[in-house]
């Protein structure tokens, strides 16, 4: 993986700078499917935003304990609270 099409990975993001960042996100792909069902709103590949989208996984299972995704091991944490997006231009 080269991070082409990702803006952070490529030090093109916002948010960039020299950190490196361990951050992983995931998604449960029902819950992008429960999405479509209730509102209609299709997302594609990639289009929720999060680095890995699971199947069959109860993601708040993991919170608290380590897991393998592929070779890393990860530790499931909460989400931080969300602010609304900071954009450059204000």
């Amino acid at each position: 993986m080269d991070g082409a099409g990702d803006r952070y990975a490529v030090g093109a993001g916002f948010w960039s700078d020299s950190k490196v960042s361990r951050d992983l996100t995931l998604i449960e792909s029902e819950t992008i499917e429960e999405l479509e069902r209730l509102s209609g709103v299709a997302l594609g590949p990639g289009e929720a935003r999060r680095n890995v989208t699971t199947r069959r996984v109860e993601l708040n299972r993991l919170l608290g304990h380590p897991f393998w995704v592929s070779d890393a091991l990860c530790r499931g944490t909460p989400l931080r609270a969300l602010s609304p997006p900071r954009r450059a231009d204000r």
